[in-house]
């Protein structure tokens, strides 16, 4: 399970720092444009190695390498202007000087940590200072800044603060059981951010699908949920509405959409079963009708299933992704009516009783057979336009 602890450096004199991102980041993009070119990575790294070491020691060489051919890896097809597209177009237009360009292709570094290493050579936390190596035993210590906050709702779940999940952190590490990696990022002249991630084994899954489900369906503005029991019988449905979601800037929609996945995490624990949702992968195109279009470009409907499936593994809950084909329709045209429900509370009932593994297929309730066959028609010509999906 992947954690991250927020902290900060201030540095009267960062030209060291700044000095060690430059040339991470040179070292870098020298080895994505060595994989662009299809050099393979183990000759890259020699030659970066023979090429640098008179500026990092081997180990940032290494990370620095291995940074640049997972870049190449994610991004194969596309096109990477490393310090972002909008402060190039800046640059390009004369709103952005080549000195400020420069600082934002450079403003960071990833040191790797090895676990038989006591956690991390390269960047060391040892108490409240950040020790960082410079290059052969050459090391400084900047004093680091943790959060000690802990909120009531926090004590409640008994979570511990950044500062208790460091110093359980840094134990573990010198029992050489985890390992952490750093990231720096420059923010303003004197002031660094340092992230550190590691990597906790899963907690084990206490609360199963013995009981019965909760399936969840996703939608624009608000999630519909439905809870069954054992044998897929529904016994409740719901809709958690967060209307900003469609409109508000980012961190106030991640905010309403760690709200409402923290709501199904409690009602789950509550009553003690599994939660079911979409296994959607898709990635967006954009020559679709003009309603679909604006759902891929607003919401990100992939932020709430890595959050949810994220806090099932936290809390030891079982999960599991569905196939999420026709769910609206079977919902709709079969269990909406028959149990007054909405479609997206009958969708959400077919994502529970598909995790429940009964195969759930289109029939109809009281509905004209003819009609749904023009609406279904409509459907797949929204999702599909003129494209052939046989």
């Amino acid at each position: 399970m992947h954690q991250v602890i927020h902290g900060e450096i201030y540095v009267p004199d960062t030209k060291r720092l700044d000095a060690l991102c430059e040339q991470f980041q040179h070292i870098l993009r020298y080895s994505y444009n060595r994989c662009k070119k299809g050099d393979i990575s183990g000759s890259t790294r020699t030659f970066c190695e023979d090429k640098f070491t008179g500026h990092l020691n081997k180990r940032w060489i290494r990370d620095a390498v291995l940074f640049g051919e997972g870049i190449h890896t994610r991004f194969e097809d596309q096109k990477v202007i490393f310090g972002s597209r909008e402060s190039w177009n800046r640059l390009k237009s004369g709103l952005l000087s080549k000195e400020d360009w420069q600082s934002l292709r450079n403003h960071h570094c990833f040191a790797r940590g090895e676990a038989n290493k006591q956690g991390n050579l390269n960047c060391r936390i040892e108490g409240n200072y950040l020790r960082v190596n410079f290059g052969k035993r050459n090391y400084q210590s900047y004093p680091l800044h943790i959060s000690t906050k802990q909120t009531k709702k926090m004590k409640k779940q008994g979570k511990l603060s950044d500062r208790g999940r460091l110093d359980l952190l840094l134990l573990l590490a010198d029992q050489k059981k985890v390992f952490y990696n750093i990231r720096l990022r420059k923010k303003d002249a004197h002031h660094y951010l340092v992230s550190v991630e590691y990597e906790l084994t899963e907690p084990e899954t206490t609360i199963t699908f013995k009981n019965g489900v909760i399936g969840v369906d996703t939608n624009v503005d608000h999630l519909a949920i439905a809870e069954t029991d054992a044998n897929g019988d529904l016994l409740k449905t719901d809709a958690l509405y967060a209307p900003r979601m469609q409109f508000a800037k980012k961190d106030k929609r991640f905010y309403d959409i760690a709200c409402l996945v923290n709501q199904i995490i409690d009602y789950a624990r509550k009553t003690g079963k599994g939660i079911v949702f979409e296994n959607l992968k898709f990635r967006p195109d954009y020559s679709l009708n003009k309603k679909r279009n604006r759902m891929f470009s607003n919401f990100c409907y992939r932020k709430i299933l890595e959050l949810l499936e994220a806090k099932c593994i936290q809390y030891g809950i079982a999960y599991k992704k569905v196939n999420p084909a026709f769910t609206s329709i079977i919902g709709r045209y079969k269990y909406a009516k028959m149990h007054r429900i909405t479609g997206h509370q009958a969708a959400a009932y077919v994502i529970a009783r598909r995790g429940l593994g009964f195969q759930e297929k289109i029939s109809l309730f009281k509905e004209n057979k003819e009609s749904v066959k023009t609406r279904l028609a409509r459907t797949l010509e929204g999702k599909y336009g003129k494209k052939p999906h046989g």
